[in-house]
């Protein structure tokens, strides 16, 4: 979606790169440990084990990150299985959360609203699927709790929270490209109802599934209905030579995870959009993928909401929200959540109205 931006960015990215080194070198600056995560008496706060930093600037690609960084996933996931054990004495972790931030940058952020708070969620999410990976290997042998996809919450905070405000150098801003873990202990799950399930898309020929996702897009954009049928066909041929790749690689990174039940269904609808849009097969497949992988992310939110909105109030606020004061028409201890668009009070540290209109009518002046 961005690969000019991406590779302009990138020039700068080198240029500041050298620049910090020569800052460095002039301000007499010897970090210690992994490069980027900062040193004793510079401006990055001090390393923390439920913190993975150090993100290239547009990336979420944990590999790419110092062993430190990534080791810290293992020992968390560790933490969190132990916590399931059922042992006297032991509090289990029933929510796992990830928060994904984002370094400042006005100029991409003018170009394109919003790119900061979607890369800042590629972020918490990559972090949370990799951490679940590794949880789900640690217990697969096991009896252990009940944790399950909904307790596995990602979140986005785009720019708005930084490690290190107005960023100087390439070291700083990698403290601010960070995800924060938090591991929710409770005796009890929060009282949130159950909607129904969604129904996933499921055909037991895969070619004939992907070639109705495409000539849904196709039939539209050619007017020779040959040519729509042709290229639904080639479409739907190397749609399911991807999938099985990308299913293969996803059992060889992570045998305890080895389907695509959270990508598929995604993956069938956006083909349908962008078989519609693009005449090349790898453009209408490749775009589709991008869509997909960020749909699981969005769906994930929605589903969160959708349980908030039908939650039993009052409770205690969820560790993911986000206040934002100056939106409710009351005292000033009650702001908005952000994610989940319900009221807060902030000084009880509960939920007390599922939205602004149920807020005027029970604090009706």
């Amino acid at each position: 979606m961005y690969e000019a931006e991406l590779e302009a960015e990138l020039e700068k990215l080198m240029s500041v790169l050298a620049e910090s080194d020569l800052e460095s070198e002039a301000e007499g600056f010897a970090p210690t440990g992994a490069p980027g995560m900062g040193a004793a008496g510079g401006r990055c706060p001090v390393d923390s084990p439920t913190v993975i930093r150090g993100f290239t600037r547009y990336d979420n690609n944990i590999s790419l990150l110092p062993p430190e960084q990534q080791n810290k996933l293992t020992v968390i996931a560790q933490e969190i299985a132990n916590s399931q054990s059922g042992a006297a004495g032991v509090m289990p972790v029933t929510q796992v959360i990830a928060v994904g931030h984002a370094d400042p940058d006005p100029a991409m952020e003018a170009r394109h609203p919003g790119f900061l708070q979607y890369v800042s969620e590629k972020r918490a999410h990559a972090v949370l699927e990799l951490l679940n990976c590794r949880y789900i290997a640690l217990t697969s042998n096991i009896r252990t709790g009940t944790l399950s996809g909904n307790d596995w919450i990602g979140v986005g905070r785009g720019a708005r929270v930084l490690a290190i405000p107005a960023p100087r150098t390439e070291e700083e801003r990698k403290c601010n490209r960070r995800a924060e873990i938090i591991l929710v202990r409770s005796t009890r799950r929060p009282q949130l109802s159950q909607p129904p399930s969604v129904e996933l898309l499921s055909a037991s020929d895969s070619t004939l599934h992907f070639y109705h996702a495409a000539l849904q897009g196709t039939s539209g954009r050619y007017d020779d209905p040959h040519v729509a049928l042709q290229k639904a066909r080639e479409i739907a041929e190397k749609a399911v030579r991807f999938v099985a790749f990308k299913l293969r690689e996803r059992t060889a990174s992570c045998p305890a995870l080895a389907d695509l039940q959270d990508f598929t269904p995604f993956f069938v609808d956006a083909l349908q959009g962008t078989a519609s849009k693009y005449d090349d097969t790898d453009t209408v497949i490749n775009r589709a993928t991008e869509i997909a992988e960020s749909a699981g992310y969005v769906f994930g939110q929605a589903r969160n909401r959708l349980e908030w909105r039908f939650a039993v109030l009052p409770q205690p606020m969820g560790p993911d929200c986000e206040a934002v004061t100056g939106q409710v028409p009351g005292p000033a201890n009650h702001v908005l959540c952000r994610p989940h668009d319900h009221i807060l009070d902030t000084t009880a540290g509960t939920v007390i109205a599922h939205d602004l209109n149920e807020y005027r009518q029970l604090f009706a002046r």
